[in-house]
């Protein structure tokens, strides 16, 4: 049964992304029921025999008709898709439809002092965002990632699954950085970089760099050896 309290929320993307954020929802009902998820809408492919165990899928995202039959006041949305560049697109369009995104956050995280969240955050199971660290718009952080103190994380980023930063890192805006992949203190990674699986940042990756191995260095440069 729907408690008065809760507010109805729909989940952008039908993939597995976005099911493991209705997993979290689900967490976060049992300790507080917060969210009625009304289900999910197709953003690109889709997989239809997994979500159908979970809840409907609406409609699609570009379905105009969809989003005006729903109460803009009572109806909140979460971006349950990786791509950061897709997640910034879908927040533009629901902006200009009149929809706020929901934050969202396992209740097995830990969140320290001070942390500050911005909209249509997602913080995994097991997930760690300490003391004083600064999380954008839409950034997620997966499954066993950790952000250490002081970090800041620019709009619409990600870290993959057991990625960590450590203190006082400068993430921009844009950026995945790769499962089990882990900054040292103080580094700075540019807009829209990309830091490959198990990759080890020790210095500054440029704007728009694809960076892998240990210690991470451009693509470009790894070819040379």
């Amino acid at each position: 049964m729907l408690n008065g309290a809760m507010r109805d929320l729909v989940i952008i993307g039908a993939r597995s992304h976005a099911r493991e954020i209705f997993d979290a929802i689900a967490a976060v009902n049992t300790v507080e029921p917060t969210w009625n998820v009304l289900g999910f809408v197709g953003h690109g492919e889709t997989q239809p025999e997994r979500i159908a165990r979970l809840g409907p899928i609406l409609g699609d995202f570009d379905d105009d008709a969809l989003w005006r039959s729903l109460d803009r006041d009572r109806t909140t949305y979460i971006v349950g898709i990786g791509s950061p560049a897709d997640r910034e697109a879908i927040a533009v369009t629901m902006a200009d439809r009149g929809y706020s995104a929901a934050t969202v956050v396992h209740p097995s995280a830990v969140l320290g002092s001070q942390v500050v969240l911005g909209e249509g955050c997602y913080v995994a199971a097991q997930a760690a965002v300490m003391a004083n660290a600064k999380l954008g718009r839409h950034v997620h952080i997966n499954v066993c990632a950790s952000v250490s103190h002081d970090c800041e994380i620019g709009d619409f980023s990600m870290l993959d699954p057991h990625a960590g930063l450590a203190g006082e890192v400068v993430v921009g805006r844009l950026v995945e950085i790769g499962t089990g992949a882990v900054a040292r203190p103080k580094v700075r990674i540019g807009d829209g970089a990309v830091i490959g699986a198990q990759a080890a940042v020790v210095r500054n990756i440029g704007r728009g760099v694809t960076a892998i191995g240990v210690p991470a260095r451009p693509m470009s440069d790894r070819t040379l050896d």
